[in-house]
């Protein structure tokens, strides 16, 4: 789609859309209205149909959702894929549309950066009246395995692998400008795109003008990406290159229990590599460990609210329990207490590369080796 609306000259000067309606008993005239009753209106649209946004896909949408220590994002979306979107909204009357918004929306994702599954779960849900699994099979109508779900929400929250989307009625040269500019220069995992949504009403008639920016800049950017989603040998090649030996020979007997012992192998998306393990827990593949190659150095998160989820807290627990036996792993879960078995922590693999660490911690996923049917 092009970057400039129709009939619309690439200027800075501000321009405008003129749309002439005629009905069968009349001449042209222009529309009653021309613009949005406030904000909330042009939320309000976006929320109800979330193919009008980048990517025209099926999305499950919430609205308000709450960000500790950050505030309330106008819209956040969820994809059967695990793609995460974020919406902020604005009108060209506002004067925040120039800058203000961008920094808006770029808090946002620092907010949701990082966060546990668990965390961005809770928050969704309190919006949608339901699970986020269940809130997403149902506004995409596809049938998803949890536990792959799960993982990928997982890998793009570490990853901070956002679509980051400003929806105006129109668009400023200003907003346009920053918009191309950050997609040359953020990471090929972020999408930073405005949605111009020009809306005119006549009587029950409603038009819509929606146009897209930045999209040829986020297009051109993914293209210098190794591809949309991790795969045994483009994990193994970044495992070579973003860890230290030690780290590389503790992390390849992790997957190699889980290639053994486990159920199967899951490869994440995004800029940053990750991938997690399942083990068949009463029959059902459950993810019970994940693993991200952080610039800042390797981490293993542990699955603790998928395991709660196919056994019991009490169980989940214990796993804890036995890993705090170790000094080293006692210290990265000293803050644990019962109540964080729905989280999904990371350990710096910096701190696991004793022999006695690597050892227990190998030997606490027996317990779930046991339960798995190999393949």
């Amino acid at each position: 789609m092009s970057n400039t609306p129709k009939g619309c000259a690439a200027t800075s000067a501000r321009t405008t859309l003129m749309v002439l309606i005629r009905r069968p008993d009349g001449s042209w005239h222009e529309p009653e209205s021309t613009k949005y009753e406030n904000e909330r209106a042009l939320q309000d649209l976006v929320m109800l149909s979330p193919t009008l946004l980048p990517g025209n896909e099926e999305l499950a949408v919430v609205d308000e959702l709450s960000i500790p220590g950050v505030g309330f994002v106008d819209l956040v979306g969820v994809g059967s894929d695990g793609k995460i979107v974020i919406v902020e909204c604005k009108l060209r009357a506002n004067p925040e549309i120039r800058r203000e918004v961008v920094g808006q929306v770029l808090s946002y994702a620092g907010g949701l950066w990082r966060m546990d599954y668990s965390q961005f779960e809770t928050a969704f849900s309190a919006r949608a009246n339901s699970s986020l699994y269940d809130a997403v099979r149902q506004a995409t109508a596809t049938e998803l395995g949890e536990e792959d779900f799960r993982a990928a929400v997982s890998s793009n929250l570490a990853a901070g692998a956002f679509r980051l989307v400003v929806a105006v009625d129109e668009i400023t040269p200003e907003l346009k400008a920053i918009i191309e500019f950050l997609n040359e220069h953020t990471v090929q995992s972020v999408e930073i795109l405005a949605l111009e949504l020009r809306y005119s009403r006549d009587g029950d008639v409603e038009l819509l003008n929606p146009n897209i920016y930045g999209a040829e800049a986020a297009e051109k950017k993914a293209k210098g990406s190794s591809g949309a989603r991790w795969n045994e040998a483009s994990f193994t090649e970044a495992l070579q290159q973003r860890t230290s030996p030690g780290e590389r020979a503790f992390l390849e007997r992790l997957i190699e229990h889980g290639r053994t012992h486990g159920h199967h192998l899951f490869y994440g998306s995004g800029a940053t590599p990750g991938m997690s393990c399942f083990y068949a827990i009463n029959e059902v593949p459950t993810s019970v460990w994940a693993m991200y190659l952080h610039d800042g150095g390797p981490k293993v998160a542990l699955s603790l609210g998928s395991v709660a989820s196919k056994v019991s807290d009490d169980e989940a627990w214990s796993w804890v329990t036995e890993l705090k036996q170790d000094p080293s792993l006692h210290g990265l879960l000293a803050s644990m207490t019962p109540a964080d078995v729905t989280k999904y922590p990371q350990l710096a693999v910096s701190a696991m590369l004793g022999a006695a660490t690597q050892a227990l911690f190998l030997k606490s996923l027996d317990r779930f080796s046991d339960q798995t049917e190999t393949t």
